[in-house]
C-alpha cells in the first residue's frame, strides 16, 4: 500500500533482485531493485543498526535508507502476544526523490516478492 502519492506510474521500470530482511528482523534488511537497467540498494541489515549505525552516512553501506513498513502489527495481551502479517507500506515521501515517480511499482514488485510482516521478531 502506497501513503503519500501523487503521482502515477504504469511502466515496467522496476525488477526485483532480492531482499535479506528474514526472521527475527524481517523489517530490517536490503532490498536490491533493477530500476531502468541500473541495480540500486535500499536499506541495511539488521547488524548494521546493531553496531550503532542508526540512520547515520556510512561510507561502507552506501544504500539508500528503508521506506518501508510492515503492515502488519503484534496482537494480544502481555501474556498471549501474536503476531499479525499484512502488506507492507510504503510511504512515496520516504522514497529518494529521483524514484518518487515509482511508488506504485515499486510498492507492487516489494508486496509481490517479499513476505508479508510482521515477523514478530522484536516480541
Amino acid at each position: 500500500m502506497v501513503i503519500n502519492n501523487n503521482r502515477n506510474s504504469n511502466n515496467k521500470r522496476v525488477r526485483f533482485i532480492s531482499y535479506t530482511g528474514e526472521y527475527p528482523n524481517l523489517c530490517s534488511g536490503v532490498l536490491t531493485l533493477e530500476i531502468d537497467g541500473k541495480e540500486y540498494k535500499f536499506g541495511h541489515d539488521y547488524s548494521h543498526y546493531r553496531n550503532g549505525n542508526h540512520m547515520d552516512e556510512d561510507p561502507n553501506n552506501p544504500n539508500f535508507e528503508a521506506f518501508w513498513s510492515t503492515g502488519g502489527c503484534i496482537a494480544g495481551t502481555m501474556e498471549n502476544l501474536y503476531a499479525e502479517t499484512g502488506e507492507w507500506q510504503i510511504d512515496a515521501d520516504d522514497l529518494p526523490e529521483q524514484f518518487r515517480d515509482l511508488a506504485d511499482e515499486i510498492d507492487r514488485v516489494f508486496n509481490e516478492n517479499v513476505d508479508y510482516g510482521c515477523c514478530g521478531g522484536c516480541i
